[in-house]
């Protein structure tokens, strides 16, 4: 629904870790004009989710569909309380249509609150049945530079080594890696 409303445009710009509190803020979007936007995916998609739209910050929105039961079991004790519950990630790069690669498909923002790359539109996705948009995070699959890696569980919460991801096309498919 988001992206059918937003000219094929992913929900963005957005951090790399699906948390289930969200807000918004002001940003500097890529061309450096100041606006009002979520920084979070789940603050993007709240009306589509039923959920009520971010509330400036520092207020805090909560939106449970962010988390997976099988991380809240798996979780180990929050490390770091400003990343409470990244329970999925979104990808660091996708190829588009012309084999070239796309950083950061949701955008992204660095801690200055600036836009720092566009958001990429799913018509420009190759393949979007084999490009995931959204998976469950732990300490095997997320890259460990992350400031939320160390809230997250050791290993997958679905069986080692299986990953539930939602692909750009929509569908959402259990991959094992070998």
């Amino acid at each position: 629904m988001y992206i059918d409303d937003n000219d094929n445009s992913l929900p963005g710009p957005s951090y790399e870790g699906v948390s289930r509190r969200y807000y918004a803020t002001t940003i500097k979007d890529i061309n450096g004009n100041p606006v009002v936007s979520p920084v979070e995916l789940i603050g993007f998609l709240a009306v589509n989710l039923a959920s009520p739209p971010p509330p400036l910050s520092p207020a805090r929105a909560t939106n449970l569909v962010a988390i997976c039961p099988g991380f809240e079991r798996a979780a180990p004790k929050i490390v770091n309380a400003a990343y409470e519950g990244y329970s999925y990630a979104l990808p660091l790069s996708v190829v588009a249509l012309n084999g070239a690669t796309i950083s950061k498909p949701f955008g992204y923002l660095d801690s200055s609150f600036n836009q720092l790359n566009k958001v990429a539109k799913v018509t420009n996705i190759r393949r979007p049945v084999d490009q995931w948009a959204v998976t469950d995070a732990d300490q095997v699959d997320t890259p460990s530079n992350l400031t939320w890696y160390p809230n997250l569980p050791d290993k997958p919460v679905h069986g080692n080594p299986l990953w539930n991801r939602i692909f750009f096309d929509c569908h959402i498919e259990s991959v094992r890696k070998p």
